[in-house]
């Protein structure tokens, strides 16, 4: 079974060990907030902060039941056996122009196509739009992968719902943070261009605006997780989605 179809059994068994392991030993709480806001069927991108490296991916897959596909760096993909493996957990190369010019002629875009496809078959895909890890409270500016992606996506009819996603961490480099997604409501991406330029700034920076008022301070992070009482161990139940 291709990773990017239905989940294998074997994916769906690693995916529910692995999530036990990083909510009961990892985590000291987990939460997810504007869950209501991620529907249950049908098309979904979301466009993401990417604070705290292979964290981030697990919070965001762990965050409800859509399971959403990722990309990572292509240099992770040069050994073989590691990429059949990233491949199997649903991971997708994301190629750069300092990878070389054949990576952003020919492999970009076999990527961004079979998002492309994996979103007309009514699944969800995950874009970091900062394009990199930094543990800050701030965004950076976003790439426009993630806008490229809905362009394509709707040149074939398909209109993705896109959700910011906020991840939050009490800590990034200790173990045992407190752990936070915050889901936000879906972007109105109905915009006005002369030009394909134009349409992926407007994108942008309305997909910037929604993701920025979704972090919170360090005070703010602080004193969250502060209040919370310590219920280290505890495994909350498999979050669902709304319809």
């Amino acid at each position: 079974m291709s990773p990017l179809g239905k989940p294998a059994w074997a994916y769906t068994t690693l995916y529910r060990y692995v999530r036990w392991m990083y909510i009961k030993l990892y985590c000291r709480t987990y939460s997810v907030h504007g869950l209501e806001n991620v529907p249950h069927k049908g098309s979904v991108l979301f466009v993401t902060t990417h604070q705290n490296n292979l964290p981030d991916a697990l919070s965001l897959g762990f965050a409800s039941d859509r399971r959403p596909a990722f990309v990572a760096r292509a240099d992770l993909f040069k050994n073989p056996k590691v990429a059949v493996l990233l491949r199997f957990l649903k991971i997708l190369p994301m190629h750069r122009a300092d990878h070389g010019r054949k990576a952003i002629t020919d492999e970009l875009p076999e990527t961004m196509h079979i998002l492309r496809d994996y979103l007309a078959a009514g699944q969800s895909c995950t874009i970091m739009a900062e394009g990199s890890s930094a543990p800050l409270r701030s965004l950076r500016p976003l790439k426009k992968g993630w806008a490229r992606l809905v362009l394509d996506a709707q040149s074939i009819g398909i209109q993705p719902t896109v959700i910011p996603v906020v991840m939050e961490y009490s800590d990034w480099q200790d173990w045992g943070p407190d752990v936070r997604v915050v889901f936000g409501e879906p972007l109105n991406l109905e915009v006005d261009g002369d030009t394909m330029a134009v349409r992926l700034n407007h994108m942008n920076r309305i997909a910037f605006d929604a993701i920025s008022s979704l972090i919170a301070s360090d005070e703010a992070i602080q004193s969250w997780s502060n209040a919370l009482p310590s219920i280290s161990g505890s495994l909350p139940s498999t979050p669902r989605c709304s319809g």
